[in-house]
């Protein structure tokens, strides 16, 4: 069945709405075989739109890859190692997540962070979740021009 575009983009923006599930695509360090690299993961969220530094809540949280022949597995190697990202919302700027109106503040939270394997290291680990951090304020950007800086303040 042909079905014109434009229909198709109708009902799935319907299909969200009364749901209010949405996607986030949330840059995560994900482990493999050569170490850790960005990937984008998708998670549905609940709301009517997306907030900035929202993608930045789900960056170290656990993600289930579909591996070969094995099933799933939690490849997030920022939840393996118990680092933690966590934006800072201002009194200023209330729910917008912006710190004097133009900057996302970001806890790096590595005071509960541990080794898990010799294939990587937490200090790689945890240059990548920089890496995704950085990713996911420039995304916020395209819908929120006022962000031009990022503010990452290491703890642990």
């Amino acid at each position: 069945m042909r079905v014109p575009l434009t229909t198709a983009l109708t009902f799935v923006a319907t299909a969200a709405a009364a749901s209010h599930l949405n996607p986030l695509e949330v840059p995560q360090p994900v482990v493999h075989e050569n170490g850790v690299s960005l990937s984008h993961v998708t998670f549905l969220v609940e709301g009517d739109f997306v907030l900035p530094g929202l993608a930045i809540n789900y960056i170290c949280r656990p993600y289930e890859v579909p591996v070969a022949d094995r099933g799933t597995e939690n490849r997030n190697a920022a939840a393996l190692a118990g680092i933690r990202a966590t934006p800072q919302y201002s009194k200023e700027s209330g729910s917008r997540g912006l710190f004097g109106g133009d900057t996302l503040r970001v806890i790096l939270d590595l005071s509960e962070a541990h080794e898990v394997e010799k294939a990587w290291t937490l200090w790689g680990a945890a240059a990548v979740v920089r890496d995704c951090i950085l990713d996911a304020a420039a995304r916020d950007r395209r819908t929120y021009p006022a962000l031009r800086f990022v503010d990452i303040q290491d703890r642990g």
